[in-house]
């Protein structure tokens, strides 16, 4: 039986869930001894407090809501798997098993959103020249856009709208996107 801990700070909502994971065949046992924790993923401070806990244990970081960008903010963190807060236990559960197990459950439609978050897999590669190839790989190593004007002899303005036609091309709004669809396409390979 894999043991589990739940960080969640309603304790009556923490002993519901406790109770859960007994009826589902966990031990609920304290953080230090836990191979899975349950930890909110609610407010700022929780972030630190996922990532160290993923340190040691496979967490579900319990998020605020079903959106996709709540999953995906509790995955940055390292956590093996998310469930809404208000999700009935059995679903909790449910994604704590898929976590333990080495899978992640998220609902369909929330999948779906996170899919279409990267560019058309049958889609053709946009024209992106080497030069710009190596901005991508800049800006994936934390280079910044006064570093990339210094460097290829621009002003900032100019760096800032290079950068936006190329995320345009990319078919993605800003910086991360960029480097996700980039590494998708394989573009980040060129020169690695």
């Amino acid at each position: 039986m894999d043991s589990a801990c739940v960080l969640e700070r309603a304790a009556s909502y923490r002993r519901g869930l406790e109770g859960a994971l007994r009826d589902a065949g966990f031990v609920v046992t304290d953080l230090d001894e836990a191979a899975i924790v349950l930890a909110p993923l609610r407010e700022p401070d929780d972030c630190a407090r996922v990532e160290g806990c993923a340190r040691s244990a496979v967490v579900v970081a319990l998020i605020p809501d079903a959106e996709a960008s709540s999953y995906a903010h509790a995955l940055r963190h390292g956590a093996s798997g998310a469930a809404a807060w208000d999700e009935n236990p059995e679903q909790i559960v449910a994604a704590v098993t898929a976590a333990a197990s080495g899978s992640v459950c998220i609902p369909r439609a929330t999948a779906a959103e996170m899919a279409a978050w990267g560019p058309d897999p049958h889609g053709t590669v946009p024209a992106i020249a080497e030069d710009e190839v190596e901005w991508l790989l800049e800006l994936a190593r934390g280079g910044t856009v006064v570093k990339l004007a210094e460097r290829y002899g621009y002003s900032e303005r100019a760096v800032f709208r290079k950068l936006a036609d190329l995320y345009a091309r990319l078919g993605v709004t800003g910086r991360a996107e960029a480097l996700v669809a980039a590494d998708r396409m394989g573009l980040l390979d060129r020169r690695r």
